[in-house]
């Protein structure tokens, strides 16, 4: 199964994922997946793990990411309840054609 197919797949079962992007961990539940410039994009919510600016601060509307699937060195599903922010919907720069969404 291809980064893709897990992600798109666990944003239509709304699931959890901890990767490893550029060297940090990070803990999120995606809620977009497409292309930007051509390029593979998702658009996540971090609830945990670290950044290059340091730790999440919790529920956050600061914790949305956008990751280019190319640099996600690791992905696993992880449990836990999924995260958004009421901002989600003003969140549109991170991908140009979408596949899969919330």
């Amino acid at each position: 199964m291809t980064i893709y197919s897990q992600l798109a797949s666990a944003i239509e079962d709304r699931r959890n994922i901890r990767v490893v992007y550029d060297g940090y961990t990070r803990d999120c539940s995606p809620h977009a997946i497409g292309l930007k410039n051509g390029e593979p994009h998702c658009l996540v919510y971090q609830f945990a793990g670290e950044t290059s600016d340091g730790p999440v601060e919790k529920e956050s509307e600061d914790n949305w990411r956008c990751l280019v699937l190319l640099k996600i060195e690791r992905l696993d599903f992880i449990g836990g309840d999924w995260h958004t922010s009421p901002n989600a919907e003003n969140l549109s720069s991170c991908i140009d054609e979408y596949d899969v969404g919330v």
